[in-house]
């Protein structure tokens, strides 16, 4: 019943009209911005980096998914978690070799006058004869949104990203 409600309070064209965001972050450049009709979902940026083809970081910024948006931290427990559950359920579906991900990492920055406190982890598979695959992702709250950053890389090639384009976000 309360999703019902939400849903309808939230137009998709809040998110087009309302999201601002950096066309170039280092050297990812914005390549794709999708903007869902389920305003739950929110929208999603693509950057890419011209120069490594197969990279590239999404930017996902949506409701969060509770009432209770006081409590920050088990607000970005509960998407870490959700998260987890899909990349297992994912490697088993897909029988890959086992999944291997870090324990949630806190990030605390103080930028711009503003305190970013978030999440972040790893997840790998590597197994000889196959192309290993890397991906990191970091959440944070901003105000009554999540703000999600998914790369096809390891964390710490993705920090200064994250640093640069965090500030830049807004919803």
């Amino acid at each position: 019943k309360k999703k019902k409600n939400l849903a309808q309070n939230l137009k998709s064209e809040d998110y087009e009209d309302d999201l601002k965001a950096p066309q170039q972050v280092s050297n990812f450049s914005l390549s794709e911005r999708r903007i869902y009709n389920d305003p739950l979902e929110g929208s999603t940026l693509t950057y890419r980096d011209p120069s490594y083809s197969n990279d590239k970081i999404e930017v996902s910024v949506y409701p969060i998914p509770t009432s209770d948006i006081g409590n920050t931290e088990a607000i970005l427990e509960e998407e870490t978690e959700k998260l987890r559950d899909n990349l297992t359920d994912f490697a088993t579906d897909l029988n890959l070799p086992p999944l291997h991900m870090t324990e949630d990492i806190v990030l605390s920055w103080n930028m711009m006058d503003k305190e970013f406190s978030g999440y972040y982890l790893d997840a790998k598979i590597e197994k000889d004869g196959l192309e290993p695959f890397y991906a990191s992702y970091f959440f944070f709250v901003q105000e009554d949104k999540i703000v999600k950053f998914t790369t096809t890389f390891p964390s710490r090639f993705a920090l200064d990203f994250v640093k640069q384009a965090l500030p830049r976000m807004s919803g």
